[in-house]
């Protein structure tokens, strides 16, 4: 499709509240799963939404870090948290991704 086609279709109403629906969806099942995780820092879960795209993601310090994970130092390199010098991310917004592109890939009638 061309890019004024994905436009027009991404932008129309239906279509628009189902994504935006989708992204609540899964900002809830990030916020549950992160939940598990919450430690006191200001991190947090958020759902915004664009003028056609929605998204989901790990907002606070040093959230890519602790999304995906990053080298030991300090507390953690004194008291062998993590192997080999390194701690594992939670990776609760790329559980939520994987999730959402098992979803898109899914064909949306039998072949």
């Amino acid at each position: 499709m061309s890019g004024a086609m994905d436009r027009w279709l991404a932008t129309l109403p239906g279509v628009k509240a189902a994504v935006r629906a989708r992204a609540e969806t899964y900002g809830a099942k990030a916020a549950a799963d992160f939940a598990k995780h919450n430690r006191p820092g200001g991190h947090e879960i958020r759902v915004k939404h664009g003028p056609v795209d929605s998204y989901v993601f790990l907002e606070g310090p040093h959230a890519v870090a602790l999304e995906f994970g990053h080298v030991k130092s300090g507390w953690a390199a004194h008291n062998g948290i993590g192997p080999n010098g390194w701690v594992k991310g939670i990776n609760v917004i790329s559980k939520v991704a994987r999730l959402s592109l098992i979803h898109i890939s899914e064909p949306t009638r039998p072949y």
